[in-house]
């Protein structure tokens, strides 16, 4: 690809003119050194959950003094929120400094990350993104999200299983590698070193609502831990800002790969080493197992699959606070806060609500919206199409 000077000094001012990161704000550096662009709308909004906290206590199942509060990344941005955007300003940045062309990444079928990937490469002007996808069991927000992405121009490799994806996606990434590629490979979740400072950012964003008075700094923060880019980013952000505060992390895959706290702490540590190499003021910390609890109760047989008390935690959110939260991820997340919360006495609690909505609000007409919502519910002998 050849570039004009004009045309280099576009993409800089495209990809550096974010004022909203938080984290550049604390480090100025990285603004200049660490590509990004802006996709979200941030900070997302916190406040407390007084009518949950209120159910809760009317029922038993809140500790005394315990306080609820939410962190809501459902909106992230108009068109396709939760956490995945946050990451997606740096990789996709990242992409296009590299002057790639044709953006390739994978998950399973119904992948939150594939649809923000393909709906956000499309916004950017990407000639393509391809989806290399596994099987997994049937939701309502797969079916979503297949529609949405293939909107947004999104092609798909369906494989027989994770061993083929993993096949596939090694020769990918091994493309991507090459000098002078025009494909960028991004792993799942976007959980690598660069995508995960999506979520240091959160951690800045949320340390200056708390300085803002926006919220109490939280003893307990619950988040879900899936590809490990969130809740690392996290971890590392907190440590960076020097909040205290514990992180549940609800672990919502069953994958032999996985060793749940080494991953993390790989990761803690690769991200750790870009961001001091970009900016060497930023200081290098350490993670220890005391910083992060693992739960893997409600992991409820396999991927995507959604519990009995997973779902009542969902409407129990929804009636009392009219939070949306789903029930692959966050919903898991939501319960196990729920289960811990008779042991949380006199703890300021935050649940991290990284539901991904995808109503495309920007493409449809405001009419159009009960029936995605749920306001105009479907029929109960509804078959499908």
């Amino acid at each position: 690809m050849i570039f004009t000077r004009y045309s280099l000094a576009l993409a800089f001012f495209v990809l550096h003119t974010c004022t909203a990161a938080s984290l550049f704000r604390a480090y100025p550096k990285l603004k200049n050194t660490l590509p990004h662009v802006e996709l979200c709308t941030l900070p997302t909004p916190v406040r407390a959950l007084t009518d949950l906290q209120s159910y809760l206590a009317h029922n038993n199942k809140l500790a005394s003094e315990t306080t609820l509060f939410v962190k809501d990344d459902n909106f992230s941005t108009a068109s396709f929120a939760g956490n995945k955007p946050r990451k997606l300003e740096f990789l996709l940045a990242d992409a296009k400094a590299k002057g790639c062309e044709d953006i390739i990444t994978t998950g399973s079928a119904g992948s939150n990350f594939g649809c923000a990937t393909a709906i956000f490469a499309n916004q950017l002007k990407f000639k393509s993104c391809t989806c290399i996808y596994s099987p997994q069991i049937n939701t309502a927000y797969l079916l979503r999200n297949a529609f949405w992405a293939t909107r947004a121009g999104a092609q798909f490799i369906i494989c027989a299983d994770r061993t083929e994806r993993k096949a596939l996606c090694d020769a990918a990434a091994q493309k991507a590698a090459e000098p002078n590629a025009t494909s960028y490979f991004i792993p799942g979740g976007g959980s690598n070193a660069l995508g995960t400072i999506g979520f240091v950012n959160a951690a800045f964003e949320l340390k200056e609502q708390i300085d803002a008075g926006q919220v109490p700094c939280p003893d307990e923060i619950f988040i879900t831990f899936g590809s490990g880019g969130s809740v690392t980013g996290l971890l590392l952000g907190l440590k960076a800002t020097g909040l205290p505060c514990h992180v549940m992390a609800t672990c919502v895959v069953n994958d032999p790969d996985k060793t749940a706290y080494d991953d993390i702490k790989q990761l803690f540590t690769k991200t750790n080493i870009l961001l001091q190499k970009n900016d060497p003021s930023f200081p290098l910390c350490n993670l220890t197992p005391q910083d992060v609890t693992i739960d893997h109760d409600h992991f409820y047989g396999a991927y995507a699959q959604i519990g009995e008390p997973e779902a009542d935690a969902i409407r129990v959110l929804d009636e009392t606070e009219s939070i949306k939260t789903d029930g692959t991820y966050a919903g898991k997340t939501l319960t196990t806060m729920l289960d811990s919360l008779p042991n949380l006495a006199n703890k300021k609690v935050l649940f991290w609500n990284t539901f991904c909505s995808g109503l495309q609000k920007t493409a449809l007409d405001d009419a159009w919206l009960p029936y995605f919502d749920g306001t105009i519910p479907l029929q109960d002998f509804d078959q499908g199409i």
